[in-house]
């Protein structure tokens, strides 16, 4: 009886969602605003693009776009909480590969977590519908339980398709089918506004332009767009760490020089 009561509850949340998270614009892909990215080759020096596209290193440092991201009091983080080195990670845990890649970034991330926080937020891709990963995901957040609902997702055998694969891993979590009704009953109205949160930030810094999730953010940049290429991620960690720019002046410096000499009679 209390499966069946928290399933009906369910799916009235669950079209709340449909009316309120999506419908304003029809979908929230199409809310995104396509940015204009350029085709970059590729170079064993990562920065060697970008040193022939402008002539100085200012310019270049103003070329990258740069957004405006946040920690909210709903998002779950690990790592330093006072670092100035910030990482957003929006991620949809219904797609398999994208959890198994979430997975192989945090493993490269690992080694730096007493220096960088890492933040977490929704990012649900199914267009026109709802995500259960994301709803059930910031339950698990609110209850301190996502890293542990991000590890049995991973190890899961099957995909979860139901709400009911969802209220069975949650469970074994250690959160109870009494605790969920109780979550839902009371608390449901500010879980799908905090995951809507996380969506209009992604669609503000352009994420549902990226090719592939997650979509990854180090101090407002986008990593994969401009001139900063994903296999680098820890390049640009360890710079940002030592205090430096996300991209290094090596390399504007002589073209810089060559413009200020006097021509030779």
């Amino acid at each position: 009886m209390i499966l069946a009561g928290v399933v009906l509850f369910l799916a009235l949340t669950l079209e709340l969602v449909r009316l309120t998270v999506f419908s304003e614009t029809g979908t929230h892909l199409i809310k995104a605003k396509m940015e204009e990215n350029r085709t970059i080759p590729q170079s064993e020096n990562i920065f060697a693009n970008i040193h022939k596209q402008y002539p100085t290193y200012e310019e270049a440092l103003k070329s990258l776009n740069k957004y405006n991201l946040r920690y909210v009091s709903h998002n779950y983080v690990k790592g330093n909480h006072k670092s100035n080195v910030k990482v957003f990670i929006f991620n949809d845990n219904d797609c398999g590969i994208c959890r198994k890649e979430q997975a192989r970034i945090l493993r490269m991330l690992e080694p730096f977590l007493e220096d960088i926080v890492i933040v977490f937020k929704h990012m649900p891709t199914v267009r026109d519908q709802e995500s259960l990963s994301a709803m059930f995901g910031q339950i698990a957040v609110r209850e301190g339980l996502y890293e542990e609902f991000l590890q049995e997702l991973l190890n899961s055998k099957k995909e979860l398709e139901s709400a009911e694969d969802y209220f069975e891993l949650l469970n074994k979590i250690g959160i109870s089918l009494d605790r969920l009704r109780s979550v839902m009953k009371t608390s449901m109205t500010d879980v799908l506004r905090e995951v809507g949160e996380d969506i209009e930030m992604a669609v503000n810094a352009g994420a549902y332009n990226a090719r592939n999730q997650p979509v990854i953010y180090i101090n407002g940049y986008r990593i994969g767009a401009d001139y900063l290429p994903q296999h680098r991620l820890t390049t640009y960690i360890e710079r940002l760490i030592n205090g430096e720019e996300i991209i290094p002046n090596d390399g504007f410096e002589d073209k810089e020089d060559n413009l200020a000499e006097p021509a030779k009679p």
